[in-house]
């Protein structure tokens, strides 16, 4: 099955070379009478190397900065749309009327780009740590299930055996001779 399994992995073309390299990890364990493998799966399954284009994208964290951004300039052109309108040198009541009216509608544009600029910011974020956040409980069950189906066994377990061994070979040539 190993091979089958290897096979079929190495058809996905963005990332069969990680489950080839995972496979080249793993060591028979004939007691056992399965497969273990040397390193973890978040060794070589982790966010880095499944998901690079969303976990750590800095265009991505950047974006809510640009909408925040976004929402300050306009508040400035709303102010400074208001503020081109008023004439206070005419001295026409009526003219000052229409400026004033005018400086509201500018202050009305940015109070409103504020919000939005805000607003979108916070929706973005809100909406892109929610898919990173299931995007890497989906990468942290595909570690377990393959640690599950592949245990993990360490140098020390190996170093272990190679005493049992080792004592076995040492009593066998000892009764030898």
């Amino acid at each position: 099955k190993q091979r089958e399994i290897r096979n079929k992995a190495l058809e996905n073309k963005e990332h069969g070379y990680l489950w080839r390299e995972f496979d080249e990890t793993l060591v028979s364990m004939p007691e056992r009478r399965r497969l273990c493998n040397t390193y973890d799966a978040g060794h070589l399954f982790n966010t880095y190397s499944l998901a690079r284009g969303l976990a750590e994208n800095r265009l991505l964290a950047a974006v809510p900065g640009f909408l925040t951004a976004v929402g300050v300039i306009g508040t400035f052109a709303g102010l400074q749309m208001g503020l081109r309108s008023m004439h206070l040198a005419d001295g026409d009541l009526a003219s000052l009327q229409q400026g004033i009216f005018t400086m509201i509608d500018g202050a009305s544009v940015a109070f409103i780009t504020s919000v939005w600029g805000i607003t979108s910011s916070l929706i973005f974020n809100i909406i892109e740590k929610s898919l990173e956040r299931s995007i890497r409980s989906k990468i942290g069950g595909l570690q377990n299930q393959i640690d599950f189906l592949y245990p993990r066994i360490t140098a020390e377990h190996s170093l272990v055996n190679i005493e049992g061994l080792n004592k076995e070979s040492t009593a066998s040539l000892q009764g030898l001779a």
